[in-house]
């Protein structure tokens, strides 16, 4: 779940709300934008998206968005869209048509003729806001994909590993997530690396417009949704994944370690050598990796996990293969 708020990650004011799944097999993604005014289901009492981020109450609103839609979220990311954007420079946008919305500090309409525009952080949110579905219209709501593509686009595409570890740490005050660091930096990596064809964008919630009190709010069909992922799961779903192929090397000339840790890792991955490092001279475990795709990095994030120990970084000698370098028998 991505979510845009203006100025702050304490104070959210939420301008933006997308649905995002990502399958590591296939690569392939689906956005889905939610409208800030959608009514949900939480502990038998509806609240609108927009209160329940204004609140900051996040793990309800991923809770409400599976008791009312059925959708399960995994993960999220909060932005601080002004920041961040000042931060990089602007983001790159396609206007479709011109377009005029008041600026949300001064409340001075904004002219944005049609065309490529580069947005200051003023600007961006100011433009999230008018097609984020509070007026009267969700239009234009899955437009603002577009602004959280281009930002991921400027801060990781065409970048190395370390490159992009360092944007990451540039910026790291502009947002806060359950991801852990390896993850964001390998699916966001992954992200700009997919081919147009697929990324199925340009999606909004399935909802019904209803008129409360004057305002008009936003309510899921649950079964449209059903089909959009329905969609998607049919052209994404994986075969049955092989079992990754790994290299154990010991490291530290400790007798036994890389047996051992063979023994933790054999029931999940294929153990194709198991040996001495060149070096016994290594004073940590090292999870190498050498391919950027986000199933490789998982793969590491698991084998840290088995073992209990490790620190993943890359190294070009090996494709597609982890070498664990096991410096002591703390594994």
């Amino acid at each position: 779940l991505i979510i845009g708020s203006d100025k702050s990650l304490e104070q959210i004011s939420p301008n933006s709300v997308i649905l995002t799944s990502y399958n590591s097999i296939s690569e392939e993604s689906l956005l889905l934008s939610i409208p800030l005014r959608t009514i949900l289901q939480f502990s038998g009492e509806a609240v609108t998206v927009q209160q329940l981020l204004k609140e900051g109450r996040i793990e309800d609103l991923k809770s409400a968005i599976n008791d009312s839609i059925g959708i399960e979220v995994d993960h999220y990311i909060l932005v601080n869209v002004f920041d961040l954007v000042e931060k990089i420079g602007g983001v790159s946008v396609n206007i479709p048509e011109n377009i005029s919305f008041p600026d949300i500090n001064t409340d001075v309409t904004v002219l944005l003729e049609k065309g490529e525009k580069n947005l200051s952080g003023d600007l961006a949110i100011s433009y999230l806001h008018y097609i984020s579905g509070e007026g009267e219209s969700i239009l234009y709501v899955s437009d603002q994909q577009d602004v959280y593509l281009s930002i991921l686009d400027k801060l990781m595409a065409n970048k190395s590993y370390s490159e992009i570890a360092n944007e990451m740490q540039l910026i790291s005050e502009y947002f806060a997530s359950d991801f852990s660091v390896e993850e964001l930096i390998s699916l966001g990596s992954s992200m700009t690396k997919l081919q147009e064809s697929k990324i199925f964008k340009d999606k909004t919630l399935p909802i019904i417009v209803v008129e409360i009190d004057g305002n008009n709010y936003h309510v899921p069909q649950p079964e449209k949704i059903t089909e959009i992922f329905g969609e998607f799961e049919s052209v994404v779903t994986p075969e049955e994944k092989e079992k990754s192929d790994i290299i154990i090397l010991n490291g530290c000339g400790s007798p036994g370690i890389a047996n051992s840790a063979g023994n933790k890792l054999q029931n999940d991955f294929q153990i194709v050598e198991i040996g001495n490092a060149a070096s016994f001279q290594y004073t940590e475990t090292k999870i190498i990796v050498t391919s950027f795709k986000i199933s490789v990095i998982e793969d590491a994030i698991s084998i840290r996990e088995l073992l209990g120990v490790g620190k993943i970084v890359t190294d070009g000698s090996l494709s597609d293969t982890y070498k664990m370098l096991s410096p002591s028998p703390l594994m």
